[in-house]
């Protein structure tokens, strides 16, 4: 469903402010034009959902499996649109339980009396492929266990539903707007679109709201088999995508219709690395030089951020892949996504085969301290351990070609995970290529290859922009 009467809205969470202009916004005065979120990944130390008591391979495996899930729902969601012909009620994947996505923030809802919190703390999970905001509500009459209270809209001062006027008539149900959304695994939710205010928190450590944010206040979720979690402190999810609701949309000309990330690798097992931030507006700090694609407009699918995949190379040797193994076809099926919801790259089968057999052929060369493994992690089909404790190594780059000569260079850090925990084998653990097969036609350039690239989404140019860059000190 796609609501047509939106507000000009901010939707905040722990943001930072980098510089100050004022909007002629009725409802809101943001003061802020390089506004940033901060993202937190589920396995960094800082998080509440981090479980210290996981080994390398317990926490490779849980990160496959969420990554094979929404790989699942991106292929399923693709191809039923653009089957049916039309577009059905969303479909999400099942954002809780089984947390299928790796980044949330944090973000405050409402407006209470009271000084010391004057609105509601909530963790959202963020989607770059999901036009809405939602969270559960007091009013939900059935909900998953969350650890913290359910958001009290009722005794929000700024909670106000969508009125008749601005809910398109097909979703006014009995004296409310409805949004309904079917999850991937069977799960339905039900809830009510309102305005909120949501605050953030500017350079200044001062709180700033915001009014007339556009959101979904969920009073009923069925069938939720995914969602039972002990300790779980998710209330939701956070729409990143193209699609009209989205926080990106509604954020519109007041960002110039940009934002930013830096991914930081997972590595940071002290907590030491500084905090990493989704970045919006004209103020996003660029490296010098930046590779620029094309953002594909997709029917039925307009949502996701498709680009078109050329080419790959393996070190400097590029491979020969059959260009139609990467294109849109005529009903549009196939190509390529950016999502940072999926934790690795996905190929499809023909284009991994190759790359597969050419990246076993330069490792083989390159390395006489390394064997091949079946010891792998769940679906990873090319490792290798080591003959010795601490052999020394040397992985290829792998560079993903673009349209107009844009070259996702990515450093064999990035292609290559190193998980220990294998009964055996020797120090480090084993070393795998990090990208995943997949009998569908979609292919996805996952986070894990994203790592240590500024990557920037312009809407108003229609592009997606990424160079390399030291995503521990420059994330702002």
């Amino acid at each position: 469903m796609s609501i047509t009467k939106l507000n000009p809205t901010l939707l905040l969470a722990v943001f930072l402010a980098c510089g100050f202009f004022q909007t002629t916004n009725s409802k809101s005065n943001i003061k802020s034009n390089c506004l940033q979120l901060r993202m937190i990944h589920i396995d960094s130390p800082s998080s509440p959902m981090y479980r210290p008591e996981f080994t390398d391979l317990e926490r490779m495996n849980r990160l496959l499996a969420m990554s094979d899930y929404r790989m699942h729902y991106l292929a399923n969601k693709t191809s039923q649109r653009r089957s049916s012909g039309y577009r059905e009620p969303d479909v999400v994947s099942p954002l809780i339980g089984r947390q299928s996505l790796i980044y949330y923030v944090q973000i405050g809802i409402g407006q209470f009396n009271n000084v010391h919190q004057p609105y509601h703390n909530n963790y959202l999970l963020l989607d770059t492929g999901s036009e809405i905001i939602w969270t559960q509500c007091q009013d939900c009459r059935h909900c998953f266990p969350q650890r913290f209270p359910l958001f009290p809209n009722r005794r929000s001062q700024t909670y106000r539903p969508f009125t008749y006027a601005e809910c398109p008539a097909s979703s006014w149900k009995f004296f409310y707007c409805e949004s309904y959304t079917r999850y991937g695994d069977g799960t339905e939710m039900r809830g009510i679109w309102a305005h909120e205010t949501f605050t953030f928190t500017s350079i200044g450590s001062f709180d700033e709201p915001i009014n007339g944010i556009n959101f979904v206040c969920a009073i009923d979720i069925y069938n939720d088999v995914a969602a039972k979690v002990d300790n779980n402190i998710i209330t939701g999810t956070l729409g990143m995508s193209k699609g009209d609701n989205s926080l990106f949309s509604q954020l519109g000309t007041k960002i110039q219709h940009k934002f930013s990330y830096c991914l930081q690798d997972l590595n940071d097992y002290y907590g030491q690395y500084p905090p990493m931030f989704l970045s919006f507006g004209d103020q996003i700090r660029k490296p010098p030089i930046m590779y620029a694609t094309p953002i594909l407009t997709i029917p039925l699918v307009e949502q996701f951020y498709y680009v078109n995949l050329v080419g790959i190379s393996v070190d400097s040797t590029k491979l020969y892949i059959p260009l139609d193994l990467f294109a849109l076809k005529t009903n549009y099926m196939g190509g390529t996504v950016f999502d940072t919801g999926s934790t690795f790259t996905y190929l499809i089968s023909p284009a991994f085969d190759i790359l597969k057999d050419a990246i076993i052929e330069y490792v083989t060369e390159h390395n006489i301290y390394l064997m091949r493994t079946n010891i792998a992690p769940y679906q990873l089909e090319a490792c290798w351990e080591p003959q010795y404790d601490s052999a020394p190594v040397l992985f290829p780059k792998v560079t993903f070609h673009f349209d107009q000569n844009a070259d996702l260079i990515v450093q064999s850090q990035e292609m290559f995970s190193t998980v220990a925990g294998f009964q055996g084998v020797h120090l480090p653990g084993v070393y795998c290529l990090a990208v995943v097969r997949t009998q569908s036609s979609l292919n996805v350039i996952g986070a894990y290859q994203q790592i240590n690239q500024r990557v920037i989404v312009d809407m108003e140019k229609s592009q997606l922009l990424f160079a390399p860059a030291d995503c521990t000190s420059d994330n702002h």
